[in-house]
């Protein structure tokens, strides 16, 4: 259990709620790899922003929809 200090509770008093509430220290890695390409030929490239922008997507709609999910 964590300890935090929380503004709009009452002084000797405290709250909990259903689900998972504590933080996580743990880190990962994610690699988005591309391939060079040519503006003469750009359909032979593989854009990584382009994927790397996918990913940051799919991750905050997994932050957005995670709450609600029991």
């Amino acid at each position: 259990m964590g300890l935090h200090i929380q503004g709009n509770i009452d002084c000797g008093k405290a709250a909990l709620q259903v689900g998972p509430i504590l933080a996580s220290a743990d880190t990962f890695d994610i690699y988005v790899r591309g391939k060079n390409g040519h503006g003469a030929s750009p359909q032979l490239a593989i854009d990584p922003i382009v994927a790397g922008a996918e990913v940051v997507q799919a991750l905050q709609a997994l932050v957005s929809i995670g709450k609600y999910v029991v």
